[in-house]
């Protein structure tokens, strides 16, 4: 399955906001446009959904897994209907 997800690249790697614009980047690029707007294109490696941590959020860690994966998308648990289940309906998935 191919997917997009289009971010904002906020403080660190932590994303929260679903917006797009012009760019495109690999995982290991994005860091060097922090406060810049783009799609960042990866593989998710290790999805995690946290429904015991507060805001319920969704962990989607992109290239390699988690605690060295190269680039964090957080889906918020107020906006997992939009996603389905995206622990396993994107598990495996590249973004772009």
């Amino acid at each position: 399955m191919r997917i997009s997800i289009r971010l904002w690249i906020g403080l660190g790697v932590m994303l929260w906001s679903a917006v797009a614009q012009a760019g495109e980047w690999t995982t290991r690029d994005a860091l060097k446009h922090v406060g810049e707007t783009a799609t960042v294109c990866g593989i998710v490696v290790s999805p995690v959904y946290r429904p015991d941590v507060r805001g319920q959020p969704t962990f989607l860690n992109l290239d390699r897994p988690y605690p060295n994966q190269d680039f964090i998308a957080v889906i918020r648990g107020e906006d997992r209907a939009a996603f389905g289940s995206p622990e396993v309906e994107l598990w495996g998935s590249a973004s772009a």
